[in-house]
């Protein structure tokens, strides 16, 4: 497209946009992953699926911006430039208008402006106006009424009425063309014109903010422990996670010891075996295993319920067992695995005991 293809105001010839040839990501600062497309400021479809720090609920509609959806060839170039001075606002053309905005819009929001923009610009198309130096405040009070009206995607009517707030971002889009007339290449409102006389668009829409939140805040007596038990996580337990999970990770992995070398220590105390096995091989279905319990009594230390489920040991009152297992498992059809004789529980592995 070239500019003797745009058609513009009387009083405004096209000239040279300062975004030709410019990568909107990198204008805007907008981080894209590598190997995605990067568009353009001159085509008029921007395709934005690349980026790497999009809102989360932005979906794959809003990352395609279609400008043709502009019929008029100097209005769809006004519209790139009108959103990706909302994308960079430090750019040195855009820092230069007195009334621009200084902090950058994120995509999705003016993914949202967009739209407004197209059915501004479609309603005035519809309505015979070909320039936007004809737009007059006539104009804009007539489309604010046909904005509180939902139409269906054929642009019939409905008996849904929107809402005074979607009506103040829509009045707020027809406001930021004035305020950005200076920076636009093609087509601007006449000079001094301004939507309401600039009054805000939230009272021209009738919308009022609900102030503060509806939910009550937390009381302090809540909130205060609240956040100090935060801190103490954060500032205490979090260092010492930290180092703990990178000793686990420096530790050999248990049971790794080589057959017939003690893996598992548990001091416990235990229940008097009442029943021996009578066939160490069958029971243990390991052919080549032993097993030895050695336990040291105290009379210190008073019963207890911290023996494992299936140990067998001693249960004289006061008396405090350590088991300690060993297993050879050269020979055996599942190494490392053997189930205590005096229960049908799970079978037991060095590998589930901590190390001693």
């Amino acid at each position: 497209m070239t500019d003797q293809h745009l058609v513009s105001s009387p009083d405004h010839s096209p000239s040279a946009s300062v975004f030709t040839g410019a990568d909107v990501c990198e204008l805007a600062g907008l981080t894209v992953l590598p190997g995605s497309v990067r568009p353009v400021f001159d085509q008029d479809v921007w395709v934005l699926d690349g980026l790497a720090d999009a809102h989360r609920m932005m979906g794959a509609v809003e990352k395609r911006w279609d400008f043709t959806a502009i019929t008029n060839p100097a209005w769809r170039r006004m519209a790139k430039e009108l959103m990706l001075a909302l994308l960079a606002p430090t750019h040195e053309a855009v820092a230069r208008l007195p009334h621009a905005h200084r902090e950058r819009l994120s995509p999705r929001t003016c993914r949202k402006h967009l739209n407004s923009l197209i059915k501004w610009l479609s309603w005035l198309d519809n309505h015979h106006v070909r320039s936007l130096a004809e737009v007059t405040q006539l104009h804009c009070d007539q489309f604010l009424q046909h904005a509180f009206v939902k139409h269906d995607p054929n642009g019939i009517p409905t008996e849904t009425a929107n809402t005074p707030g979607s009506v103040a971002a829509r009045v707020w889009v027809l406001q930021l063309v004035a305020i950005y007339g200076e920076l636009f290449s093609t087509d601007r409102y006449q000079p001094g014109f301004t939507p309401w006389n600039g009054k805000p668009a939230n009272t021209v829409a009738g919308h009022q903010r609900a102030g503060e939140n509806r939910t009550p805040p937390v009381p302090l007596p809540v909130l205060q422990p609240l956040l100090a038990a935060c801190l103490y996580l954060v500032d205490t337990i979090g260092p010492q996670l930290v180092e703990l999970r990178e000793e686990f990770r420096r530790a050999p992995e248990w049971g790794s010891a080589p057959p017939g070398r003690l893996t598992g220590a548990w001091p416990t105390a235990g229940a008097r075996p009442t029943r021996y096995c009578r066939s160490t091989s069958a029971r243990w279905g390991v052919s080549s295993a032993t097993a030895s319990c050695c336990c040291a009594t105290s009379s210190r230390s008073g019963p207890t319920s911290n023996t494992p489920s299936g140990c067998w040991g001693s249960s004289m009152p006061g008396a405090a067992t350590r088991h300690q297992w060993s297993a050879r498992t050269a020979a055996s059809p599942a190494p490392g695995r053997f189930r205590c004789p005096t229960t049908r529980s799970a079978a037991w592995s060095p590998r589930s005991a901590p190390p001693a």
